[in-house]
């Protein structure tokens, strides 16, 4: 049974303390972002994303991952930078969904959406940004997932990196403070707190997409 879920937002300065956790002294957030070939919908996709516990040793693999949403166009914005959608509207992704997980389903409820693209840095190589993704819904978490009668929320930031060209462009890599909460009958399979990492590359369309410093 899952237990009751936490409904509050991460607040503004729990988004920043989690953007300089996660961007370290050798990612500190500085400069600018120029986003370029957006002011659209887009879509990403990966055929393998992986899902894991360290401490448990909960491993979930999913052969199919689609996030969509809406991004704006931008110039020499600073750092930190939230992403808009196309138009000017908050939260960038509006859509996300994994399946194909073997015995575990990961769901992602209408209260789960939507999520922020922050990037917190940029780069003239490769990789051209460095953020998170946090979720912005009325339920702070990213994705719930059951496996044998287990059920646990995911949430926090989980960091990603941008590289530009026409495919991987997105790409989770793991880290940052993604982590269990509201773990129910999971008997050790996780731990309420146990660090989660997400791992995957997602192509990108439109490939038109750039980032820059």
């Amino acid at each position: 049974m899952r237990s009751h879920l936490v409904r509050t937002l991460l607040s503004g300065a729990a988004v920043t303390a989690i953007v300089a956790l996660t961007a370290g002294q050798a990612f500190a957030a500085a400069g600018v972002i120029t986003i370029t070939g957006a002011g659209t919908k887009f879509q990403a996709m990966s055929q393998s994303v992986v899902l894991s516990d360290a401490a448990t040793g909960l491993n979930v693999h999913c052969a199919n991952s689609v996030i969509g949403g809406s991004l704006a166009n931008v110039a020499n914005a600073p750092l930190p930078y939230t992403t808009t959608q196309a138009g000017g509207a908050a939260h960038s992704i509006t859509g996300l969904s994994l399946s194909a997980c073997g015995n575990a389903m990961i769901t992602v409820p209408a209260g789960y959406l939507p999520d922020d693209f922050v990037f917190t840095n940029t780069s003239s190589t490769a990789p051209q940004a460095i953020g998170v993704v946090v979720p912005a819904g009325a339920v702070p978490a990213l994705f719930h997932v059951t496996e044998v009668g287990c059920g646990f929320d995911a949430t926090g930031a989980t960091r990603i990196t941008w590289t530009n060209g026409t495919a991987n462009q997105l790409t989770f890599v793991g880290g940052a403070q993604l982590h269990v909460v509201n773990a129910g009958g999971c008997a050790g399979l996780v731990n309420n707190g146990d660090p989660l990492s997400l791992v995957g590359n997602y192509t990108v369309v439109p490939t038109t997409i750039t980032i820059v410093p």
